[in-house]
């Protein structure tokens, strides 16, 4: 059995500073200017809580369907019973032992497990997801190219070059696609461009 990980990576950038000497605010995906460059569990929690979810992307579900063992990370309860509840798919929840966290595991025959959890609290998230990962596995990372000088995010910038950098020297990086996935929502951004990097990352022996 294939086991398939599904993931976003972002690189940290600042979102408020200096042009001309005036300081300049940059809007963030959720439409107001509060600072997003680092989110808590709980700033997540609060944007579910309002329903500002236009980034939730629903790619597990068909991975799922083509025989993949797929395990996901979300810090939000809402998120996690969404999922399975939009999919008509049954589920069973447990404790997380060692950390405070959910599982969210499916009760047909979808292999699909959701960690509900901090996920950064655990390591460095490449590392952590190497550990976590058995030889030979693969991991579907989701990243994205925008201007974080004029966009506060998130999303945050994250070239082929930071992929590499974190998961080289443990995973073969294979990028699958580049597409421009700019829309009305991305230009209310005050942004040009906005494209979507997807990498296949393949555990080494």
């Amino acid at each position: 059995m294939s086991c398939l990980v599904l993931g976003y990576l972002s690189c940290l950038v600042i979102v408020s500073g200096y042009q001309n000497g005036t300081s300049v605010r940059k809007i963030n995906q959720f439409g107001d200017y509060d600072q997003t460059d680092n989110m808590s569990v709980e700033d997540w929690e609060y944007r579910w809580g309002k329903n500002q979810t236009q980034f939730h992307m629903n790619k597990v579900h068909p991975l799922a369907s083509q025989g993949y063992e797929v395990i996901g990370c979300d810090c939000a309860d809402k998120g996690c019973k969404e999922f399975f509840e939009e999919n008509e798919i049954p589920y069973e929840t447990s404790p997380i032992k060692g950390i405070d966290g959910t599982i969210y595991r499916a009760t047909n025959d979808k292999k699909i497990t959701l960690y509900k959890c901090d996920y950064f609290a655990l390591n460095e998230y490449s590392k952590i997801t190497t550990a976590m990962m058995k030889e030979n596995s693969t991991y579907l990372l989701d990243c994205f190219l925008v201007d974080n000088d004029r966009f506060g995010g998130p999303p945050f910038n994250c070239t082929e070059k930071n992929v590499t950098s974190a998961f080289g020297s443990k995973w073969e990086v294979e990028k699958l696609e580049t597409k421009d996935v700019f829309s009305k929502w991305q230009e209310s951004w005050n942004i040009d461009s906005f494209f979507e990097e997807v990498y296949l990352l393949t555990k080494k022996s």
